[in-house]
């Protein structure tokens, strides 16, 4: 057999037990059907049904061992379990001639619970509510959130006009103070040109002084030489 094959996988050995059950009964109904057993004490035993009833057997035991090595419970391969002597797994996995015993499936229903069946209808209808709150927010929700989209949209639509404008007014003050600033360089240089004119003339005043001052004493001289006459 491929090791990669994946294996069936049941959840408890009862499973198994139930198939192994279903196998064999429905092979005993078959051959029931075909070759119906003497029911009269007095008849002689039937040879033929018990030749076909012994192939029958070795056929469903064949089956049988094919399938358990094809067959896993919870993950553990069931030859495994039957090699190990798992007392969990006799009477279900056992090989040809052991007895298996067959579990009968039986129903069996709860007593009726009026809390239970309360909650069960209060879980109902707060699920239809959320079902129809669902329906009403697809019919309203994308037209109320295209709404607030768009007047989000024009508040900050003005909120940047606004911001331009304020903009442009503080460009256009910065500008007539670089005019005025160019002004009062203008003033200034034409200032400083004239102290500069004033500074030169004192300072060649200041140089002639000398000069005039004897000039003034030579004319004292003269004045009192003429007076003395």
């Amino acid at each position: 057999m491929d090791s990669s094959h994946r294996k069936i996988e049941l959840q408890s050995p009862s499973d198994l037990s139930y198939l192994t059950s279903q196998i064999r009964t429905t092979a005993r109904q078959k051959l029931d059907l075909h070759l119906p057993p003497v029911t009269s004490s007095t008849a002689e035993p039937d040879d033929l049904r018990r030749s076909v009833e012994d192939l029958v057997d070795a056929f469903v035991a064949q089956v049988l061992r094919g399938m358990r090595q094809n067959i896993s419970i919870n993950g553990i391969d069931v030859v495994n379990a039957v090699d190990d002597s798992d007392s969990a797994m006799q009477g279900i996995v056992g090989g040809e001639g052991e007895e298996e015993k067959t579990e009968v499936e039986r129903e069996e229903f709860e007593a009726f619970d009026e809390k239970l069946r309360t909650k069960l209808g209060d879980a109902v209808a707060r699920r239809d509510a959320l079902i129809a709150k669902i329906s009403q927010h697809r019919r309203t929700t994308p037209a109320v959130a295209a709404k607030a989209f768009e007047e989000s949209f024009e508040r900050e639509e003005e909120e940047v006009a606004g911001k331009w404008v304020g903009l442009e007014e503080r460009v256009k003050e910065v500008r007539e103070g670089d005019v005025a600033g160019v002004e009062s360089g203008v003033r200034q240089e034409e200032v400083q040109r004239n102290w500069e004119r004033a500074v030169e003339g004192l300072q060649a005043l200041n140089k002639g002084l000398p000069e005039t001052r004897a000039r003034l004493e030579r004319a004292g001289d003269v004045v009192g030489y003429l007076g003395g006459k």
